[in-house]
């Protein structure tokens, strides 16, 4: 059981708190991986993180990514699975109704930090493939014939845009935020790539479901082009699409699925 994979790994790492865990509780159980907060009787926590499907994430890529900016919480990381342990962040993910002004202003400084690793040090870094998984599309699906012609014909527009450092999952669940000190913390680096600021800040779009109101007001706080970003969230909501053809199939991931196409129908119509 994946509980188990998680306390297994946390006594492996450290065996002196073999008698002293008071529970292991699941958090979430992902696409790309398993969370599972482990607390000992002290009161200390942990999140165990039991990696999944690495045949579509790069753990080298993480670890190289990680050498570029390092996360403060990691504790321990397993090169060979992907299995790592870090600090708990106290506080809890974030809400689209705390996406204020000022909230989106800490999110842009966080980004930041993966922008502006200099590009001269990214000669590691994966690029972002938009079509690394068109491969296993259903084309008979009424969405590939719909939109997958837009998807192409932006992705080659904009195929000349800078390309920089970028965490390229920044959603409301890999935000999380603790009142009480008024902090926010962004994890989980494993989807990070080189990569577009657009495509960055226009999955974060889609992520949160942001009205198209927002997304231009979050242009202008980026000092991006509006439409250009507009078209982003229509890409990265089409890139997901079709990333989702390689889980295994699920009524949860049908659900997913069926979000994805609202949404591209959505974008697609602001392009009018």
């Amino acid at each position: 059981m994946p509980k188990e994979l998680a306390r297994n790994f946390f006594v492996v790492s450290f065996p002196h708190y073999r008698t002293q865990i008071k529970s292991c509780k699941k958090v979430l159980i992902g696409f790309s991986n398993r969370v599972f907060k482990l607390t000992l009787l002290d009161g200390r926590a942990y999140k165990v993180r039991i990696a999944d499907n690495n045949h579509l994430i790069s753990r080298k890529n993480e670890q190289e990514v990680l050498k570029l900016l390092p996360d403060p919480n990691l504790i321990v990381y397993e090169s060979s699975s992907g299995n790592a342990i870090y600090n708990w962040i106290e506080g809890k993910p974030l809400s689209s109704r705390q996406l204020t002004k000022d909230m989106l202003e800490k999110i842009v400084k966080l980004a930041t930090n993966f922008h502006s690793i200099p590009v001269s040090k990214l000669k590691g870094i994966e690029e972002h493939n938009h079509f690394d998984t068109i491969s296993k599309v259903e084309k008979e699906r009424e969405e590939y014939s719909k939109f997958f012609p837009i998807y192409k014909e932006l992705v080659e527009k904009y195929q000349d845009l800078p390309k920089f450092l970028t965490h390229n999952d920044i959603s409301l669940k890999n935000l999380i935020y603790s009142e009480e000190s008024d902090t926010l913390s962004l994890i989980d680096y494993e989807w990070a790539r080189l990569n577009t600021i657009y495509w960055e800040y226009g999955n974060f779009a889609r992520e949160s479901n942001l009205s198209k109101a927002k997304i231009i007001a979050l242009a202008k706080l980026v000092k991006l082009q509006e439409k250009i970003l507009l078209d982003f969230v229509f890409i990265a909501t089409f890139y997901s699409w079709q990333l989702s053809f390689s889980w295994d199939r699920s009524e949860r991931l049908e659900k997913y699925r069926s979000k994805l196409s609202s949404q591209l129908t959505k974008y697609t119509s602001w392009r009018n």
